[in-house]
């Protein structure tokens, strides 16, 4: 037998979901006990929305997160990177100066070795002249 439903805690539930319209409908068939089934059904719609939500917001979190350590190993990656060029720039440019240091000793002991020689075939050409 239907029973009235007016001011019920189902119309409550609706007023506060906003599902009037399809309460209005439900209402035209009310039973007894038929407004605490659709109270608990909605109940447990809030219960998996709020669930939903929850797993939405953690994904979420967890996306942030794996971003946030994507970016730091990319930054350590960019100075362990940066800090090598760096060193084999250092090395280059010791090894340049080493060649350079080098080759002006070499050059310098060549010009010697010459300016020697040079004084040699002088004072023996000169001596040589001397004792004709």
């Amino acid at each position: 037998m239907p029973v009235n439903c007016e001011n019920s805690t189902f119309d409550l539930a609706c007023d506060i979901i906003g599902l009037s319209t399809l309460c209005s409908v439900v209402r035209h068939g009310c039973y007894p006990h038929t407004e605490e089934v659709i109270i608990i059904i909605i109940i447990i719609i809030i219960i998996i929305i709020i669930i939903i939500i929850i797993i939405i917001i953690i994904i979420i979190i967890i996306i942030i997160i794996i971003i946030i350590i994507i970016i730091i190993i990319i930054i350590i990656i960019i100075i362990i990177i940066i800090t090598i060029i760096i060193i084999i720039i250092i090395i280059i440019i010791i090894i340049i100066i080493i060649i350079v240091v080098v080759v002006v000793v070499v050059v310098v002991i060549i010009i010697i070795i010459i300016i020697i020689i040079i004084i040699i075939i002088i004072v023996v050409t000169s001596l040589l002249w001397l004792w004709q």
